[in-house]
């Protein structure tokens, strides 16, 4: 390997563009993508990253969730990617990983939105 090859640097900017929430923000918002094309990327961000189930499911919900807007969203935002979660839970062990993962999800949000009341 030559010198300059290798990882590249982190921006200047201090956010890191490069985390699997990020990775993923970044690929829906290239275009239409339908259910299984996103669960496809969560599936290769899982293999490449070495994400756990509940770190795949955090990971896609984070990207799809915004729990920093106004909470009376949240319930709208969680409808419109039903599709995707419905797609997601095909099987018992996945529906109840959701489920869990949406649990946690939405009591970290209740408790960042009681902090900064």
């Amino acid at each position: 390997m030559k010198a300059g090859e290798g990882k590249p640097e982190k921006a200047e900017s201090g956010a890191d563009s490069n985390t699997p929430t990020q990775v993923l923000k970044s690929y829906i918002a290239g275009g239409k993508r339908s259910p299984e094309e996103i669960l496809d990327e969560v599936k290769r961000l899982q293999l490449s990253r070495g994400l756990s189930e509940p770190q795949k499911v955090s990971t896609l919900l984070a990207a799809v969730i915004d729990t920093s807007a106004d909470p009376k969203t949240i319930a709208k935002q969680y409808a419109n990617n039903a599709a995707l979660f419905k797609a997601f839970a095909n099987s018992r062990i996945n529906a109840t990983t959701l489920l869990n993962c949406i649990e946690v999800k939405l009591s970290e949000s209740v408790f960042n939105w009681k902090l900064n009341s």
